[in-house]
Order: C-alpha cells, then sequence, then structure tokens
C-alpha cells in the first residue's frame, strides 16, 4: 500500500538487517517513571530483533522542540487572521491565544525558528549517516487536563514541557510512525516513535511491523480505555458523545 500511494516500489528490509540508534538525550529526559520503565523493556526486546543498536544524540533537539511553535504559529496566524478578526468567538480560547502568540512573534522570531529547523535538520542527517532508525519516546507522560493546558498558555512563552516529544522530528520533516508498547496503571497507552531519514518511511513501517510482531500484538488494533479520575464519567475514548452530554473541563484530558 506504501508503495502504491508513494510510487515506488520498495523491497521490505528485515529488522535483523536494520541498525537502530537511542537518541536519550533530551528525549528520555522527565518522563514519567511508567512511561520510563515500560520503554525500556520494549528497547530491550526491540535489541534482539535488529544488526545492532547504540546510543546516538540529535544535536540542538532541545532548541526545535520550541522552534518549531514559532515557524508554525505565525503562519497559522496568517492563514486564520481574517477568521480570528471577524469571528474570534468561534475558536476555543486555548485557540485564540495561541493564534495571537503567533501574530505577536516578530521577524526575529521566525528567523530563530528557520534557524532551528536548518540545525536540527543537518544533525537528522548526521544521526542517519551511522543508524537507519531512531527510537524516542512520543510522550513524555499521560496527557493532561484540560484545565491544566489552558494554565500553560497564559503567558508569553508558554511551558511546552507537556508535549509530545516529536517536535523536531516534525521541524526537519522526518518520517515517523509511533506504537503503543505498554500501558500505565490507569489504562494510558505508552508510545515508543521510530524514526527514519527523509523520504525512507519505508524503514519506519518495514521496523514498526517487526516490533508489533515481536510483542504478540498485545498492544495493535485495540483502543485504550483508561480510567478517568472519579469525577469525570467513565467513557471509551473512542465512544460518541451525544450532542446533550459533555466532560467536565475539570477533569477531560487531552489526547493527542
Amino acid at each position: 500500500l506504501f508503495g502504491v500511494l508513494a510510487g515506488e516500489t520498495f523491497t521490505r528490509k528485515p529488522a535483523s538487517d536494520l541498525k537502530v540508534g537511542i537518541a536519550r538525550r533530551h528525549f528520555f529526559d522527565d518522563l514519567d517513571p511508567q512511561f520510563a520503565a515500560a520503554l525500556d523493556t520494549a528497547v530491550k526486546e526491540i535489541e534482539v530483533l535488529v544488526a545492532d543498536m547504540t546510543e546516538v544524540d540529535v544535536v540542538g533537539a532541545e532548541v526545535a522542540t520550541y522552534g518549531v511553535s514559532l515557524v508554525l504559529l505565525p503562519h497559522m496566524a496568517e492563514l486564520l487572521k481574517e477568521d480570528l478578526l471577524s469571528r474570534p468567538q468561534q475558536f476555543q480560547p486555548e485557540t485564540q491565544r495561541l493564534l495571537e502568540l503567533g501574530r505577536e512573534m516578530s521577524d526575529q522570531d521566525r528567523a530563530n525558528g528557520e534557524a532551528a529547523r536548518s540545525s536540527v535538520t543537518r544533525a537528522f542527517d548526521a544521526v542517519f549517516s551511522s543508524v537507519d532508525v531512531v527510537l524516542t519516546p512520543t510522550v513524555p507522560g499521560p496527557p493532561p487536563l484540560v484545565d491544566e493546558v489552558a494554565r500553560h498558555l497564559t503567558n508569553r512563552d508558554p511551558d511546552m514541557s507537556y508535549l509530545p516529544k516529536t517536535g523536531p522530528m516534525n521541524l526537519a520533516g522526518v518520517p515517523s510512525l509511533t506504537l503503543p508498547v505498554g500501558l500505565t496503571s490507569d489504562g494510558w497507552p505508552i508510545g515508543l516513535l521510530l524514526t527514519a531519514a527523509r523520504g525512507r518511511d519505508d524503514l519506519v513501517l518495514d521496523l514498526g511491523e517487526a516490533i508489533e510482531e515481536a510483542l504478540g500484538a498485545r498492544y495493535a488494533d485495540r483502543v485504550a480505555q483508561p480510567r478517568l479520575p472519579n469525577s469525570a464519567p467513565k467513557r471509551n475514548l473512542g465512544a460518541e458523545t451525544s450532542a446533550n452530554e459533555s466532560l467536565s473541563p475539570e477533569t477531560t484530558r487531552v489526547v493527542s
């Protein structure tokens, strides 16, 4: 299917032929303990599948996480400028605040974002000169409550530590695939991110399939059913909410 979509012919590369890198610096910092434990276990299981596993460093990754906002927010603010002026009431407060942040960014902010993009792109090029795929966490912990996100967006420079650790990949334009490799005690899925060089989407798909098979499809094709706080309604995250139902804004979690 990927070959049809890409208009190319790809030969599946077995996991035993792949060199894999672990980017621990920055990406594995400040992980939720349950996420850290599950990811370490998954890495050990993957190590026996691949040709080689080694530590790698994506230089400037910590800057790239914030560089995404410097590139994306001004772009989105410009695209939605007329809508923001003519019908601001139709935007959620958090979305409106993000667009306002983008509109307020200076030419220097934009230049800093482009510099971060160039830097992290070169860093990934260097990493992929020695490995085929890089492993990192998808997110640092369970999704935050909606009101926690709102508090993060009240300042000029919001705390984005709750965001997924995918900013450097988005900024560099490299293909990534997230796979569930565990569950927290409350039922939240724990994701491992596989990333390859630009144009090598086939490698993340090949390794992802091998990992899924090695894990016995324990987490494949399943809808997570996490337990929300007692004050929140119990519901399947994949279920629809009727028009007269709503989750409490204080207890609803943001699921990316």
